[in-house]
């Protein structure tokens, strides 16, 4: 069966996965973290995303975006995925390697309760992974600390690709790693300012936001519960913070599952089965809009949320004489 359609409904929140082809890059150091804050923060200064959680893993991410203007949302995504990938293959001293899986998942998320769900999967990722019990003593990057606390901004160095060079040592000691984040900074002279709009995804939804207590309430408690389950299915103990900030940059890694992609992530199936109807819709609207671009008739609009294709060429309107022999 064919993957769904690309479709970034405007005001939709959007829970964005992508994986790397191979290894676990995406270390528990504090200069791999310092790397994606100033990633995150150039990006999103270039494209004024809206972003209301983030999760690195060793090998993946998670966004929770309101993609507002599909065109902004991908070039975002695009650009995060770019500058992380020059970091790394700066980091381990290789040229023109491909470092992300070619495609990502884009899923609009259509009901309240599975945009609570989507936020308690985000933050529970490690604990799943049998990495840590909480996400508190989690050591890789993610977004729940800003979460918790009113303060949901942070101000991070422009890193610029040449001030990133191969590390000496793929695994390094806390001391380096200091010691590797006071170079980074020293060598910025500017820097970017990060957002985190926990709960814009509410007017989604048509929430007001005299509930946000309530909701976020309910993420924590639900992120909790997750863990407690885990905790009490976990046959092996975890392998902790202390061992994830000493793993090497360079470990060898292969997935061998992928998620399944899917049309929205929803638990109504009527609003679902509307939902995929409506993506439907829109695509005959496409089909039907690119056919008036290819007979000249470019004064048709793409529907939002689709992804038009290139300005198709008309060979018929080049001057005949082009073709004459001389």
């Amino acid at each position: 069966m064919p993957a769904p359609p690309r479709f970034l409904p405007p005001e939709y929140l959007t829970f964005v996965t992508s994986r790397t082809e191979e290894g676990l890059p995406f270390v528990c150091t504090l200069y791999m973290a310092l790397i994606i804050k100033s990633v995150l923060a150039r990006a999103q200064t270039q494209f004024n995303v809206v972003v209301c959680g983030v999760a690195f893993m060793a090998n993946h991410f998670h966004l929770l975006l309101v993609s507002q203007d599909p065109e902004t949302t991908v070039r975002f995504v695009d650009c995060v995925k770019t500058e992380l990938a020059h970091a790394v293959n700066k980091l381990l001293g290789r040229r023109k390697r491909t470092v992300w899986c070619s495609d990502y998942d884009a899923e609009p998320i259509i009901t309240r309760s599975c945009a609570i769900a989507k936020f308690v999967y985000l933050y529970t990722n490690p604990q799943a992974a049998n990495l840590v019990d909480t996400i508190d003593e989690y050591p890789g990057f993610s977004t729940w600390e800003m979460f918790l606390e009113e303060e949901h901004k942070f101000t991070a160095p422009w890193i610029r690709r040449f001030f990133v060079t191969e590390l000496p040592k793929k695994a390094i000691s806390e001391q380096d790693d200091l010691a590797l984040c006071q170079q980074l900074r020293d060598k910025s002279t500017d820097s970017h300012e990060f957002t985190l709009s926990p709960f814009a995804w509410l007017k989604c939804f048509r929430i007001p936001e005299g509930e946000i207590p309530q909701i976020k309430e309910e993420i924590i408690r639900g992120v909790r519960a997750e863990e407690a389950k885990l905790r009490a299915e976990r046959k092996f103990p975890c392998l902790g913070a202390e061992k994830l900030r000493r793993q090497p940059i360079d470990l060898k890694y292969t997935p061998k599952k992928y998620g399944r992609k899917q049309w929205c992530i929803s638990d109504d199936k009527d609003l679902r089965i509307a939902f995929i109807n409506w993506v439907k819709a829109e695509r005959a609207k496409a089909r039907e809009t690119y056919r008036r671009w290819r007979k000249g008739d470019r004064s048709a609009e793409y529907p939002p949320g689709m992804f038009p294709p290139s300005f198709p060429k008309l060979a018929n309107l080049v001057p005949q004489m082009c073709f004459q022999p001389i």
